[in-house]
């Protein structure tokens, strides 16, 4: 065994991860030893893949193919190399024809890694399983979610996105209608609403819904004036033919005040893009050119929001009303390090409420070269109706 010394210089790298790779070639082929080098201060996860899928479910009929996504995020200042592996159980195997697959990813960067997934050729039986991606990448491993995996001869589908609601109010629920079959549907929707609730027109009729198409479908749904604030189920089923379908939904009867901590269920239910941000319980954080974005489809009849997010470090949120452009709320002008600037800050949101009503949040970091970033740590946000 022979050692030799090797001495690496930064040079002008600035603080972050990075990466050093030391390899041999023999006539049996390369090996490569990686090492990682953290310089400076590094935000927490900032030195790891973010890894992240795409869809909930993966649905396709028998001779037909389907596609399974994950995208990965390398924040670190080196390239990331590695593989991703679909993981699904016995009997689901043959689905996928790739089921490992390579990714080199530059500092900075990302990439999506596709599966196909073919329910085609002998013994693509219907069935239900689950599938996850195994990530790996110089000696770390990250599993996704399972999601279902589901080769089905009923090419009909249904699903209701979860959406909020306030007190006696009145919300357009959008109900998706989809149809993975190769002939065009027609039929019946109906929503199932709790005692007291109104859902308008309900049953009605759909279509036709083209093959590979999806078909949005508006339901009014009202909730009673003397509804607690809360979580409710709704029910939404299609039918087109010989093909049923059914999805279950949550509504949130929103109160006048909503509270939440990063990393909680409360937060997830409001976050609609989390980008490459990082989290933890009571904390999150992006820097550079990385960010997070939460939605607040607010009651129709709201009048005035109020909002109070407790930040610190380098912080810069904007919001937009009902997917518009982006009006900046709050900036720190300093290139604070330390938290020395931590505090709860407010704004008024009542002139950026839009017709629909829908407020996003956008957190970021307001000196990006730097890589400090900001940290959330609460949000509140008082409504007037």
């Amino acid at each position: 065994m022979e050692r030799f010394t090797v001495t690496v210089e930064p040079g002008s790298a600035g603080d972050g991860a990075f990466h050093v790779a030391a390899r041999i070639s023999d006539a049996f082929g390369a090996q490569e030893a990686v090492a990682q080098v953290l310089r400076g201060e590094i935000a927490e996860g900032a030195n790891v893949l973010g890894v992240e899928l795409t869809q909930d479910q993966v649905r396709v009929l028998p001779g037909q193919h389907g596609t399974l996504e994950v995208t990965l995020t390398n924040p670190t200042g080196s390239e990331i190399r590695g593989e991703a592996q679909l993981i699904s159980p016995f009997g689901s195997w043959h689905l996928a024809s790739e089921p490992i697959q390579g990714f080199a990813i530059p500092a900075g960067g990302e990439q999506v890694v596709t599966f196909d997934i073919a329910a085609d050729g002998p013994g693509k039986r219907p069935g239900e399983w689950w599938a996850s991606v195994k990530v790996m990448y110089f000696g770390r491993v990250h599993f996704t979610p399972a999601i279902p995996l589901v080769v089905t001869t009923d090419p009909l589908s249904v699903s209701v996105g979860a959406f909020a609601i306030g007190v006696g109010g009145t919300e357009e629920v959008a109900v998706e209608v989809l149809n993975i079959g190769t002939e065009p549907l027609s039929g019946e929707l109906s929503l199932e609403v709790p005692d007291g609730w109104t859902a308008e027109p309900s049953p009605q009729a759909f279509g036709p819904v083209g093959p590979g198409e999806t078909l949005i479908v508006p339901v009014q749904v009202t909730a009673p004036a003397d509804t607690e604030p809360g979580s409710f189920t709704l029910a939404a089923t299609a039918t087109a033919g010989g093909s049923t379908a059914s999805s279950k939904v949550t509504a949130r009867i929103l109160p006048d005040r909503i509270q939440f901590a990063p990393g909680t269920p409360d937060e997830a239910y409001w976050m609609l893009d989390p980008g490459a941000s990082i989290t933890q319980t009571g904390l999150r954080f992006a820097d550079n050119d990385r960010y997070w974005i939460y939605r607040f489809a607010l009651p129709v009849e709201t009048t005035a929001a109020m909002l109070t997010v407790k930040l610190d470090n380098q912080y810069l949120v904007e919001v937009r009303a009902d997917e518009g452009e982006w009006v900046e709320l709050l900036r720190e002008t300093k290139e604070i390090r330390d938290g020395s600037n931590s505090g709860d800050f407010e704004a008024d949101l009542t002139e950026h409420l839009g017709e629909q009503r829908i407020l996003d949040l956008r957190f970021s970091d307001s000196f990006p070269k730097d890589c400090w970033g900001v940290r959330l740590f609460d949000l509140v946000l008082v409504i007037v109706r």
